[in-house]
């Protein structure tokens, strides 16, 4: 079977970027960890990131499961789609705008990142156009391959929240960086996007 990724460990690189732009996008839970950082004036990015971290696990685990059944062909079509799907979240990673919505919330950080993951629209719509391919193709380098995915994915959620939380709760949150950072993943994401295609053989001439 063809492989995608000449080297395994490319595997936690890839999920630690398709992770952070996901994580970077404005949502409810982007919303939550700026909204309740200040409110508790201190960093609590690590305790968001274990309860978004508990509600994604059991889908990754139930996800890895269903892609065991699918043949080559389907692992193709499964990838192109999430081709296109990491092309569109790359390009609303670069039209996005800062989120300053406030949200009222009174439980743990911990439940509270749980919560707004499991009832965020978009965390289905990710797992299923975006998530569902990488695992995919993960899974070609077998149970290791997608721990490792999940490992870089995991890391840059961690990541992010803790440097967010620590950003707003010093007041050091600087909405040109954030653009900027975003606009550099989001092109990182179309290019990664470009070489499934190409591996697919949807595209020619790179």
């Amino acid at each position: 079977m063809r492989k995608i990724f000449s080297v395994p460990l490319n595997l936690i690189f890839i999920g630690f970027i398709t992770g952070l732009t996901g994580a970077m996008l404005p949502g409810p839970l982007l919303a939550f960890a700026v909204t309740t950082s200040v409110k508790n004036k201190r960093n609590i990015g690590v305790e968001i990131s274990l309860g978004h971290l508990a509600v994604e696990l059991p889908v990754v685990y139930l996800i890895y499961t269903g892609v065991l059944h699918l043949n080559r062909f389907g692992l193709k079509v499964v990838t192109v789609i999430g081709a296109f799907g990491l092309i569109f979240l790359g390009i609303s990673a670069i039209r996005a705008k800062e989120e300053r919505r406030k949200i009222r919330y009174s439980g743990s950080a911990t439940v509270g990142g749980a919560f707004f993951t499991f009832f965020n629209p978009g965390f289905p719509l990710w797992w299923g156009i975006v998530g569902m391919p990488l695992i995919a193709r993960a899974s070609m380098e077998g149970v290791i391959g997608v721990i490792l995915l999940i490992s870089g994915h995991a890391t840059s959620d961690i990541m992010w929240y803790a440097l967010i939380s620590e950003g707003t709760v010093r007041a050091k949150f600087k909405e040109e960086t954030y653009k900027k950072l975003l606009k550099i993943l989001g092109t990182m994401l179309i290019v990664y996007a470009a070489y499934l295609l190409y591996k697919m053989g949807c595209i020619t001439g790179l």
